[in-house]
């Protein structure tokens, strides 16, 4: 490592935790804030199983011995441990996996970058400077603490804002309040399945049932949409999808058969059809087998289903005019294409639009996406409690659940440019089980498609491949350098064969040097 290098990292190591120190000191000065009550949710989450224990000791018809009676630290006892805790955490080689990890095996520490070592775990300049700056941090954390014992809010106030300024923390652009949605009374795209199924009871029964079938394709793509969201780009910009889309005969090779294969036939394509469709919406089912391809003339039968759809939503007057009209709906030549990165020149349009209208609903969950390689859904459901601070380091992070592939399942480092516009004062609005996000999947697709026409995104970049809301993710890795392929992929949950599973290995710091490579401007 560089010496540059080497003091960005005992850098991050500090303003990890007097970031989170004022948070703290935002939480204990402004007792209303929604930063208070994350961190109140935290200590009565925590506490719970005492302050229950306790109230059932209190309320029971028999003597009770009052060693039985557990005890547990009030609020502010609580915050006061977490300043002098957040503080106190020596960032040296004992304590960073990104230097040693602990071996259960030979029952002690293995050394896992020497390079890191020698320079913090040793006599050296960084390792002083690094032993300085914990210090000075814990001097600042004893006023703060001190303060708020004293309940000196003065006191406190001007402490907290000395040590942001030493640090160089800057306080987040405070998060406008997102606007709402709009409101349609339009039915969504799903809810036309009995009337145009309806219309086609008179066809025979071959052409019906491929009617039914194409209808129950389509609703995946626009499912959750109403009639009159969908606009001529919205259809175009699924239509990319759905010319790369495998038939259900394809779902064991390809991974998208449920895993219950004893239910129902009927409840198992619907199963399919929608995890095919996230598969595809997230482009873990790239270099398809072109046996598994319909042919033209069956996405031809597509096409009409979706003109039926339309003809009868404007008859019907649930949509002026019928968006099928503008659309222009060709089969690609080359159906295997992949994915390429946005134009860089694209994607900082989309980024700085995001970031100077971040009252839109649909801007952070966009911004998480170009920043941290998210997919589609794992942004659209992604819920407060998934928002973590690590009790170690201090870092931020997104905890990442589930998916559909072996290496979905990750902790995310939050990009410091995302925090410094105010993520978390956004995040603190809502309570511990709140969905961040009101919109799904193919909402944002749906933005997708506005930006392309707004800011002249092609489908495709010289060779072919596509660029869709996906390509966010292979910006992400072109930003990452010459780091291996499995830390690229292990950051952003890619499903490939040859990349061991599990997040474990990849240590948030390592991780957060990583993600904050990730730059648009």
């Amino acid at each position: 490592m560089t010496k540059e290098e080497l003091n960005q990292y005992i850098e991050a190591l500090i303003v990890n935790r007097a970031n989170e120190l004022s948070r703290i000191g935002k939480a204990v000065t402004n007792p209303l804030s929604g930063t208070n009550n994350t961190y109140m949710e935290r200590w009565f989450k925590e506490t719970d199983k005492q302050r229950y224990t306790k109230y059932q000791i209190e309320n029971c018809s028999y003597p009770v011995s009052q060693q039985t009676i557990p005890s547990f630290p009030t609020f502010k006892q609580w915050i006061t441990s977490l300043i002098t805790s957040t503080a106190g955490k020596q960032a040296t080689c004992a304590s960073t996996t990104d230097i040693a990890k602990y071996d259960d095996e030979s029952d002690e520490w293995v050394i896992t970058n020497h390079e890191l070592y020698d320079a913090l775990a040793l006599p050296t300049l960084y390792s002083e400077k690094l032993d300085y700056l914990s210090n000075e941090l814990q001097i600042h954390a004893q006023n703060l603490t001190n303060a708020y014992k004293d309940g000196d809010n003065i006191a406190f106030k001007l402490e907290l804002e000395s040590m942001c300024n030493r640090f160089n923390i800057r306080q987040p652009t405070p998060a406008p309040h997102l606007n709402p949605l709009p409101k349609s009374t339009a039915p969504l795209f799903e809810e036309m399945e009995e009337e145009v199924f309806d219309l086609w009871k008179d066809y025979s029964k071959t052409k019906r049932t491929s009617h039914e079938g194409k209808f129950r394709d389509l609703k995946e793509a626009f499912r959750g949409l109403h009639l009159d969201e969908i606009t001529f780009e919205t259809i175009e910009e699924n239509w990319h999808f759905l010319c790369r889309m495998p038939k259900l005969s394809g779902g064991q090779e390809l991974g998208f058969n449920p895993e219950n294969d004893k239910i129902k036939n009927e409840e198992k394509t619907e199963i399919q059809r929608a995890n095919r469709w996230e598969l595809l919406l997230n482009g873990d089912l790239d270099n398809i087998n072109p046996k598994y391809l319909f042919s033209s003339s069956t996405l031809g039968d597509t096409k009409e289903v979706l003109n039926i759809v339309f003809f009868q939503a404007v008859r019907k007057s649930y949509i002026s005019h019928n968006p099928m009209d503008k659309a222009v709906l060709k089969v690609p030549k080359n159906r295997e294409a992949g994915r390429a990165p946005l134009p860089k020149d694209k994607a900082t349009l989309i980024v700085k639009h995001c970031f100077a209208n971040l009252s839109s609903p649909y801007s952070w969950p966009i911004l998480l996406m170009a920043y941290h390689g998210m997919r589609n859904k794992e942004v659209a459901t992604l819920r407060k409690s998934q928002i973590v601070t690590d009790t170690e380091t201090s870092i931020i992070y997104i905890q990442i659940l589930s998916g559909k592939t072996k290496n979905a399942k990750r902790k995310v480092p939050i990009h410091k440019r995302i925090l410094e516009k105010g993520f978390m004062d956004y995040v603190d609005t809502k309570s511990m089980d709140d969905e961040l996000f009101e919109l799904n999947s193919n909402q944002l697709t749906n933005r997708f498609a506005l930006f392309r026409k707004e800011f002249e995104i092609p489908n495709n970049d010289e060779a072919g491949n596509q660029l869709v809301l996906y390509s966010f993710r292979h910006n992400v890795i072109s930003c990452f350098g010459d780091i291996s392929d499995e830390y690229k992929y292990k950051l952003i949950g890619h499903g490939a064969k040859t990349v061991t599973t599990g997040y474990t290995e990849l240590n948030l710091e390592k991780a957060q040097r990583y993600i904050n490579l990730v730059s648009y401007m």
